[in-house]
């Protein structure tokens, strides 16, 4: 850095100031205040002129050479520093901490906020995404996790115990969450954490935690959070101190209370579906695999909603789908309700769409950042809510009653917006013209007076006019001067003796006398009075809706839940979904389902339904064969996100949908290396099937495509079988399995829960035509050259690869049967094995019960075998 280079003892006072700040927080670029301007000096103005595009200039600092300064005005800094936190960096407020007028000698200067990514507040416009700030307690084998948007006050946190993977399940939430920040007790030694913050470019920041009892960091919460079960929270050590190091981080400039972060909401993760970060990836749930834009994704199709509340929701509900039945009907007799009585959808969407966003309105009003239009969204937006009641009270639906019963329109802090707040307010909060009149007896008294002014010194100009017989004598004003009279040269001779000159200027001179001083001190000193009393009146309505904050909260969860299930009816209206049920016999009927993210971009109407039955009759392995581009992946896919849909409370791209509750999704698809862990494609392939092998259960849902593709033929045909056999006897998971080893087919004469399905196809000499139907049944090939062939290769190229093949399906023949020849041997090996271990038991040494478990364990061996 520049600064480490200087020679302090030459700096001026007010640069040692600096350098003193800066060599504390080295990794901040610092906005020091100097009059109207933040300025940064050194490193951080060589960036900020880079980054922010200003020009780069210089200051005497007592050096040889004037040191690198740039700055921006201190009224339009908000979108300077927005614009550097927004690429990553930290920014610290240094302010004035005394009058420069009554100081003496240099001006104290303290840094009094820091903005990071994670706390970033001031963010305008329709925003739907979070802005989630996450801070990790990493102790030895279990981690504490928080998080919060202060944008709106949303503040959850969970802990990861006793796992069996800790780093996955670590890194699967942090995907999840998406912060922008995060923040350790200690650093996290997992190549994945540290190849995830480095490819979304994540703050990370590090804080001391001196105290670890429980009851003192219950008590540090309990300041500043004012509804949280506290019982509960006892028995959460590692949430306890992940939120407490949180709270910490956001409150380190403050002395204030945040009210509208005011709950901390528990997320037990057995409650909700597991999807890992892969399986996120590969459907596509938020972002698309090609630009990782939310263009194209399944959160794209299903977020329509009128508010960035409802999106915010919606994109939760994703987060996290349910698995409780009762829960996932509730939001589905919602949504059905709206489907059959569509007159209400319109009126819903009407007045939703009239509501701003509430919750980043109130988390200015908080954090006292809120002008007074903010102050009037919020008095529009209310103004909407008995209109939203009374929709609701016309509803015949017990859960609409609930939200009409719990439903509260808010209407005193509409009144005290209403009639304190003029409709001609300006974004500036600190120069008056904010207040109506009628609201305040003494502002509108001071506001008389300085009205009162202006009459007098109107007639005081003409009477002073007529007193010295000068018709062009006039009264005017500026900041620097005040109020003065101006007199041009050629009536100098009629100026009166009590006249006192102020200025001489060319072509006039400019006088004051004590009756103008005294009108000037009655309109300066009113109007100082107005703009100070309007601002202080203004804090004092912000404070009052503020601490109002859990109300409004309260009223903006309805708003957002009553968004998201209308917005899921109207979807299901225009996209033609239809209602799922649930079964309680593990299996899945679906009657012509569709891709919902592949239909919109085709047209519903040319995408090509498929019917799914898997689960029924103890068939819960289905092997899929068929050509590349016939669509085995998006039939896979979309019975995935079927799935999805149904357990966050939506109608499905489907004409009938019977299913049963699927407590996890797991994926395993396409090839990819993960160069920064120094794994390749095969071992990445063979990592998430290890997750899958260990974690998917009876009632998961798997989708495998393509394993074992990533090794030799015969290495990666071997795996894939013995993955199918190990599931259809362990795991049990319903699994659709598509491929292009045909051999695989084979296992349907094998392992009775395991039955085949093909793409349809027309062949006709050497071309083929897709159907995209999936039939029972199995492909004895896999038209790879004729797919070649489609794409347009040469001639050539396809008649010779025909000749290889041939030459290659000879020889497969006799590899066949060495096959099946290992395979027998293998069968004698393991039955050696079991003989040799029979042999070796004592029976006289056994207990009865013990020699029954010895029994039953040998049963089921030979049962393997």
């Amino acid at each position: 850095m520049l600064i480490d280079k200087i020679n302090y003892d030459r700096l001026t006072p007010m640069m040692r100031q600096y350098v003193d700040l800066k060599k504390e927080n080295k990794e901040i670029i610092l906005f020091y205040r100097l009059g109207d301007f933040y300025e940064m000096f050194f490193d951080d103005a060589l960036l900020a002129s880079k980054e922010l595009e200003i020009v780069l200039t210089g200051r005497d600092a007592g050096l040889d050479e004037k040191v690198p300064m740039a700055g921006v005005p201190h009224h339009s800094a908000s979108a300077y520093i927005t614009r550097l936190v927004d690429k990553g960096y930290k920014v610290g407020i240094v302010e004035q901490l005394e009058d420069p007028a009554t100081a003496k000698g240099i001006v104290k200067r303290n840094i009094v906020k820091i903005i990071t990514p994670g706390t970033l507040v001031d963010m305008e416009g329709k925003d739907s995404q979070n802005n989630f700030l996450l801070s990790i307690y990493n102790t030895k084998d279990s981690f504490g996790v928080s998080y919060v948007d202060i944008t709106t006050g949303e503040f959850n946190t969970t802990e990861i115990i006793n796992s069996n993977n800790i780093e996955r399940d670590l890194i699967d939430l942090i995907v999840k969450v998406n912060p922008k920040e995060i923040i350790l007790n200690k650093p996290i030694e997992f190549k994945s954490f540290t190849s995830y913050i480095n490819n979304y470019n994540i703050i990370i920041s590090y804080v001391d935690i001196d105290n670890l009892d429980i009851k003192n960091l219950i008590k540090n919460i309990s300041g500043k959070i004012k509804r949280y079960d506290r019982d509960f929270f006892m028995e959460k050590m590692f949430s306890i101190i992940s939120s407490s190091m949180l709270l910490d981080y956001i409150y380190l400039f403050r002395n204030d209370t945040l009210e509208h972060i005011d709950n901390i909401n528990y997320i037990d993760t057995v409650r909700y579906m597991k999807i890992d970060a892969h399986t996120r990836e590969n459907l596509e749930i938020h972002k698309n695999l090609q630009d990782n834009s939310k263009k194209n994704s399944l959160l794209s199709i299903l977020d329509k909603c009128d508010t960035p509340m409802g999106s915010r929701k919606i994109n939760s509900w994703l987060e996290f789908p349910l698995i409780n039945k009762s829960d996932i009907n509730t939001r589905l007799d919602m949504v059905e309700y709206l489907t059959l009585n569509q007159d209400k959808i319109e009126k819903l969407s009407a007045t939703l769409s009239s509501i701003y966003d509430l919750e980043r309105i109130l988390s200015k009003i908080s954090f006292k950042n809120a002008n007074a239009r903010d102050l009037l969204n919020l008095r529009n937006s209310i103004e909407n809510l008995p209109v939203l009641k009374e929709i609701l009270g016309t509803m015949d639906n017990k859960h609409y009653h609930n939200l009409y019963q719990n439903f509260d329109t808010l209407e005193n802090l509409f009144n005290l917006v209403n009639s304190s707040i003029r409709e001609d307010a300006p974004f500036v909060i600190t120069e008056g013209d904010i207040i109506k009149s009628g609201y305040s007896e003494e502002l509108d008294n001071l506001k008389y007076e300085s009205t009162h002014g202006k009459e007098l010194l109107l007639e005081y100009e003409l009477e002073e006019r007529k007193n010295t017989n000068i018709n062009k004598l006039k009264i005017s004003y500026n900041k620097n001067t005040g109020y003065y009279i101006e007199v041009t040269n050629s009536h100098i001779s009629k100026v009166p003796d009590h006249y006192i000159r102020r200025q001489t200027l060319k072509n006039s001179e400019r006088y004051i006398t004590d009756r103008l001083n005294q009108i000037s001190e009655m309109i300066l000193g009113s109007q100082s009075e107005i703009v100070d009393l309007e601002y202080k009146i203004f804090s004092t309505i912000r404070d009052e809706i503020s601490s109002n904050s859990t109300r409004i909260k309260l009223v903006t969860d309805i708003i957002s839940t009553i968004d998201v299930i209308n917005n899921l009816a109207k979807i299901a209206i225009n996209n033609n979904y239809t209602r799922p049920i649930f079964n309680d016999e593990n299996y899945f009927r679906i009657k012509d389902g569709r891709h919902p993210i592949v239909e919109i971009s085709m047209g519903i109407n040319e995408f090509i339904s498929n019917d799914t039955v898997i689960g029924k009759n103890n068939k819960i392995i289905q092997i899929i064969t068929g050509p590349n581009m016939a669509g085995k992946s998006t039939y896979m896919r979309q019975v995935a996100l079927i799935i999805l849909m149904a357990q966050i409370g939506s109608f499905v791209p489907a004409s009938a949908c019977d299913i049963s509750i699927s407590d996890a999704l797991f994926t395993r698809i396409g090839a990819s290396d993960n160069l920064a862990k120094g794994e390749s494609t095969f071992m990445v392939e063979m990592n998430e099937m290890s997750n899958i092998i260990n974690n998917a259960k009876d009632t998961s849902f798997v989708i495998l495509d393509e394993v074992g593709r990533g090794t030799s033929t015969n290495d990666g045909y071997s795996i894939a079988k013995s993955i199918v056999e190990y599931m259809s006897k362990h795991n049990k998971s319903k699994t659709l399995f598509a491929t292009h080893y045909h051999e695989l087919t084979d296992l349907e004469d094998i392992l009775p829960n395991v039955e085949n399905l093909k793409v349809d196809i027309e062949e006709s000499n050497q071309d083929i035509v897709f159907l995209r139907k999936i039939v029972k049944g199995k492909t004895n090939k896999s038209y790879g050259i004729e797919v070649a062939k489609l794409s347009g290769l040469p001639d050539e190229i396809i008649f010779r690869a025909n000749t290889i093949l041939e030459s290659i399906n000879d020889n497969q023949i006799v590899e066949n049967a060495q096959l099946n020849f290992i395979a027998d041997k293998n069968v004698n090996i393991e039955k050696d094995i079991l003989i040799r271990e029979l042999s070796d038991i004592v029976i006289d040494n056994m207990t009865p019960i013990q020699a029954l478990d010895t029994l039953n364990k040998f049963i089921n061996k030979a049962k393997d075998v």
